[in-house]
């Protein structure tokens, strides 16, 4: 009996996590090991389950939590004899990010580095060493360390311009995620070449899956919006909607997503009035697909409160703001929370309602500190908001506290 409860646990889990219901498919994971424990199932079930416990939590923000869970999981699985499998390869991958997430800089790097080193001279597990080279390089410039990290990146270039005689799916995955990598880093000319490489690689080698396409040109719209290369962003991200619209139903996740990052390409070369109806539009459908307070309605509703801000639209800002915040809320916190609540501030803010704004203020830097560290930049842009606040206030010495904490967080990253 235990079995098949967890087996139902563990597949409720596996689709409230594909939904971004975070806090449900944390109850779900906890019931499946739970279950898997009391019925003596054997060290992979539990890992199973922990496993998506720590994916939960991490959706959840509760990074240093969900890295506890991620090494817990990757011990049973080890003592199963799995450590070489690719799936555990992938959970200390996620490991070091939740790390790096929680400000243990230096255990990502380690766990990482590690990676790196297992994984550099097997060729056909070369999307995972470039998901291990960019953690690396993420942890290195979180440490404040950037010329290591400029060194380990021209690691995984050479792997993306070198990768030819990869399938082509492979290729074009790995291009994709060197040319994110390189946007961070600045190296915007390198990243635009990877990127053209991987929409050409996919209009020849994989011209018969639409769907595979669609998201390739949905990665080259995001890196060509990060480049500002915004007319090329818009008709990258018009072909991955289009694709999408032509092979799934108006109402699938992957359409909804595709024309809501199309709506916010258009508003970067423009086109704000089309770009608001067609967020607006695509948050209808989502309504009628997920309901009302689904937690995939936070994103799409943030970004209409900015389109609204950009019409000059402050109330339906402020409207669109409250309500994907209280999604959030609702759903448990996700990586949305602290932006959600700082940007509700500033529109409080802006409103004339002050007291609301520093309340709010306060909590988004709360949310980082406990999820990030109070050393983040993150932590760094509240606390300046903050203290503006207090200065348009006259509490000046409160408020040079904050400015000279901000500070000082900046110059020790930047």
């Amino acid at each position: 009996m235990r079995v098949e409860s967890f087996d139902i646990h563990f597949e409720n889990g596996m689709q409230a996590l594909k939904a971004s219901r975070w806090a449900e498919a944390e109850a779900y994971f906890r019931k499946a090991a739970r279950d898997a424990r009391v019925s003596n199932s054997g060290d992979v079930r539990v890992a199973d389950a922990v496993g998506g416990l720590a994916q939960a939590l991490d959706g959840q923000c509760r990074h240093r939590e969900a890295a506890c869970q991620f090494a817990r999981s990757i011990s049973l699985y080890e003592r199963a004899g799995l450590a070489d499998d690719d799936l555990v390869v992938g959970l200390r991958l996620s490991y070091a990010g939740a790390c790096l997430e929680a400000g243990e800089f230096k255990i990502a790097e380690e766990v990482a580095r590690r990676e790196v080193g297992r994984l550099e001279e097997d060729v056909a597990r070369a999307g995972l060493l470039a998901d291990a080279v960019c953690l690396l390089v993420d942890s290195l410039i979180a440490g404040r360390r950037p010329e290591e990290a400029h060194r380990e990146a021209a690691r995984v270039v050479c792997l993306a311009h070198d990768c030819d005689r990869m399938p082509p799916e492979s290729r074009i995955g790995v291009r994709q995620k060197v040319a994110r990598l390189l946007c961070r880093l600045g190296y915007l000319q390198q990243a635009e070449l990877l990127t053209r490489s991987a929409v050409l690689d996919a209009r020849q080698c994989v011209r018969k899956d639409d769907l595979a396409r669609a998201a390739v040109y949905g990665q080259a719209g995001a890196v060509y919006l990060e480049i500002e290369k915004n007319d090329d962003a818009a008709g990258l991200l018009w072909r991955c909607w289009d694709l999408r619209k032509k092979s799934l139903p108006e109402d699938h996740e992957d359409v909804i997503d595709a024309q809501v990052n199309f709506a916010m390409a258009l508003s970067r070369i423009g086109q704000v009035h089309d770009a608001y109806r067609l967020c607006r539009d695509a948050i209808a459908l989502a309504e009628r697909t997920y309901g009302r307070d689904s937690v995939d309605l936070a994103a799409p509703l943030n970004n209409l409160a900015q389109l609204a801000l950009e019409l000059d639209r402050q109330d339906e800002a402020e409207h669109h703001t409250r309500r994907a915040l209280a999604i959030v809320r609702q759903h448990g916190r996700t990586h949305l929370h602290a932006a959600l609540v700082d940007n509700l501030g500033s529109l409080c803010l802006e409103s004339g309602k002050v007291s609301e704004a520093e309340a709010l203020y306060r909590e988004a830097l709360d949310i980082v500190s406990s999820g990030v560290g109070e050393d983040h930049p993150d932590a760094a842009c509240c606390l300046n908001n903050l203290a503006s606040l207090l200065s348009r206030t006259g509490r000046l010495n409160e408020a040079e506290q904050m400015f000279r904490k901000s500070l000082g967080i900046c110059e020790r990253h930047f």
